[in-house]
């Protein structure tokens, strides 16, 4: 998916006929799911949670597609860091000595070879992504949930500003059509 396909997306889910604040939730539920690292479960999570939570689907579904696979690295990486400040409360310089999105990724490939795995494996993989996951899922969990906190007042403001411009519009058409004959 591309930037272009998610901005198509979002514009759908901004003319949906549902109550604004649904949406703004849906897309704020969808936006924390994004910053998980459970990648490939995130479709998954978002219907789950837009049942649960009663929000619009389809807006959890394209908030849920944020963090795009491209940037993972990077967003990862990010969300690493943040994990240590908060559970270290010390900061470590990103280019010095600190994992970065990539090797997290590195240590992480493992995990998406289905078709190779064995119990030798997956104890390997357990072993060399331990250290990375506390971080890494504290790290997640506090820059999705600020960004889920943004994505719900963008989203809000977005549909009330879509809805406003709509009904001028109509508001104009009706202005300017010419009145029936009346007798």
């Amino acid at each position: 998916m591309s930037w272009k396909d998610l901005k198509e997306k979002v514009k759908r889910v901004l003319h949906l006929d549902e109550e604004p604040w649904r949406i703004a939730a849906g897309m704020a539920v969808g936006v924390f799911i994004s910053f998980t690292p459970f990648y490939g479960f995130h479709t998954a999570m978002a219907l789950v949670s837009a049942l649960l939570l009663r929000v619009n689907a389809a807006a959890t579904l394209t908030g849920s597609l944020v963090v795009i696979p491209p940037a993972i690295p990077l967003v990862w990486g990010f969300c690493y860091q943040v994990g240590k400040v908060v559970l270290e409360r010390r900061i470590e310089p990103f280019y010095r000595g600190g994992p970065s999105g990539e090797r997290i990724m590195a240590k992480l490939a493992p995990l998406f070879n289905w078709w190779e795995w064995d119990w030798a494996r997956i104890k390997v993989v357990v072993v060399k992504t331990k250290p990375l996951l506390k971080p890494l899922l504290v790290g997640t969990t506090v820059v999705g949930a600020l960004a889920a906190v943004a994505a719900y007042f963008l989203t809000l403001f977005m549909v009330n500003k879509v809805r406003l411009i709509k009904a001028r519009a109509k508001l104009a058409r009706e202005r300017s059509a010419p009145e029936p004959f009346s007798s």
